[in-house]
């Protein structure tokens, strides 16, 4: 069991922790209030779509919050999330989208697959590519921040305001995971798909030829998960104003983005990433880089898996029958490493472990 601790952003300071209560004498007001507290505070955060985290809640306390849980329960991907939504430069992974919306998005990869002609040529069937663009929204991850604002911070937070008639209190902004704009850059998306998966769609997946779906197309082109957008959102449907609503609301047809920038402004997140042996989401990110320790054991593991095992070759460039050849070779690698596994896979699946056992 591990621990994670937050300490409340703001837009000015952050507050002080005050002094525990005595048993014997309850504090004034004056006495347990942070001597520098700020007209703002994120008082919750909800994660919807990342990871594991297919709906969750976060209630931040005034000064210090700190997670507690067991490895592999979710505490560093609610902290990975804030700091991929609020970063200067957001970098999602295809596998940061939940697992349960691989499906959705592997359908709509089937409907670009059997694309005949390329519909960025014209202009027709453009409910159904809508459609598709809500769908593909739909699976994308994002976050709901909630802060609790005095009403003298209005500067700060007039971008985010729904109402005219607002006077301090809870104010909403969703951030969201965007991979396309609208419904046209869709269909481009689509035809890349399309035609990037042409060439190898009749090989057997267990080969591995790239791509084997949206997921996979979208391991080697990162870059499309790097989009975000920010809308408001309504403070009578959120949290703060009923903490028994458990259903995120929905944002309304046509909502407008705000300017990433004015969200900055308001919080700022600081990120000390952590090495935990083998399991450490941040091997992989240390590994690529020129200043990756050698001596790792999870770093040297990896490079070895991308030079050695992870042959996944793309239909350009080369011979079909070559790329078919390469993808027999990988599916039989995988099915001997299996087989030579296993045995010792089962010794570790008996042993009196309450977490993480290890599966093939």
């Amino acid at each position: 069991m591990s621990t994670h601790e937050i300490s409340a952003p703001s837009s000015t300071a952050n507050p002080a922790s005050s002094p525990a209560p005595s048993a014997t004498a309850a504090p004034s007001a004056e006495a347990t209030a942070p001597p520098d507290a700020s007209p703002i505070r994120l008082a919750c955060v909800e994660v919807c779509n990342f990871r594991r985290l297919a709906k969750t809640r976060l209630e931040l306390d005034e000064a210090i919050t700190t997670l507690v849980g067991a490895n592999n329960s979710g505490k560093t991907s609610l902290l990975t999330v804030l700091r991929n939504f609020l970063s200067e430069s957001p970098g999602f992974r295809a596998f940061d989208i939940s697992l349960s919306q691989w499906a959705k998005l592997r359908e709509l990869s089937q409907l670009w697959e059997a694309l005949d002609e390329d519909p960025t040529t014209d202009s027709k069937d453009a409910e159904k590519w809508d459609e598709q663009y809500r769908q593909l929204l739909a699976c994308m991850p994002f976050i709901d921040l909630w802060f609790d604002a005095k009403e003298g911070a209005y500067n700060h937070i007039a971008p985010f305001i729904t109402s005219l008639k607002w006077s301090g209190g809870a104010v909403g902004v969703r951030v969201r995971l965007e991979p396309v704009s609208d419904a046209n850059e869709l269909r481009k998306l689509a035809w890349r798909y399309r035609e990037a998966r042409s060439p190898v769609h009749k090989l057997p997946k267990d080969g591995h030829a790239w791509p084997m779906d949206l997921l996979d197309y979208w391991l080697r082109h990162s870059s499309d998960l790097r989009r975000i957008a920010a809308y408001r959102l309504d403070p009578a449907k959120g949290p703060l104003a009923d903490r028994k609503r458990r259903d995120l609301q929905e944002l309304p047809p046509g909502s407008q983005p705000v300017e990433l920038q004015l969200l900055r402004k308001l919080i700022r997140v600081d990120f000390v990433p952590a090495q935990r042996g083998l399991g450490a989401e941040e091997d992989e990110a240390r590994s690529e880089s020129a200043s990756a320790r050698p001596g790792l054991f999870s770093s040297q593991l990896l490079k070895f898996a991308r030079q050695h095992l992870n042959v996944a070759p793309s239909g350009h460039g080369y011979r079909e029958d070559l790329v078919a050849a390469i993808a027999k070779a990988q599916a039989e690698l995988d099915d001997s490493i299996y087989k030579a596994l296993q045995p010792a896979m089962e010794d570790v699946e008996v042993l009196p472990r309450r977490h993480n056992r290890c599966r093939l």
